[in-house]
């Protein structure tokens, strides 16, 4: 039993000791229309002022880590947007959300000893970014 806790102790100090930290995307579709990959995505800041006509596929929003910058946001609301088969994203906002990052290591310590394991964890700050990705209709 001993061998089997170390080995788990050492595997989760090996990889990185956090979760909830990574930046992360996830989409919600509008419609039951699916639509293949795409590989260039448009970007939008505010209203859509160009001439082609689109419908509205997906709400993408992107979270942040804790110490991710706006350009790597960006990279993956492009990302998430190609794979939901989108032409653009439009009306991107940028925001701010509390997140809890949690310490794996300090908690299975904490839960082996037989502690309180509420310290193993913070909450701080994360960008975010949200928008509308669209396909277009010519």
């Amino acid at each position: 039993m001993k061998i089997v806790f170390l080995l788990l102790l050492t595997t989760l100090l090996m990889s990185g000791c956090t979760s909830g930290g990574s930046t992360r995307s996830e989409s919600i579709s509008v419609g039951s229309q699916y639509y293949p990959t795409t590989n260039y995505v448009e970007l939008f800041f505010g209203a859509y002022n160009g001439n082609k006509q689109y419908e509205q596929i997906s709400f993408i929003e992107v979270l942040g880590g804790r110490r991710s910058k706006t350009d790597e946001l960006l990279k993956e609301l492009r990302r998430k947007a190609k794979s939901v088969g989108a032409d653009a994203v439009i009306d991107i906002r940028k925001g701010r959300r509390m997140r809890k990052e949690n310490d794996s290591a300090l908690l299975v310590l904490s839960i082996a000893a037989g502690e309180d394991s509420s310290h193993t964890s913070q909450e701080y700050r994360s960008d975010t970014l949200q928008g509308i990705a669209i396909k277009y209709l010519d």
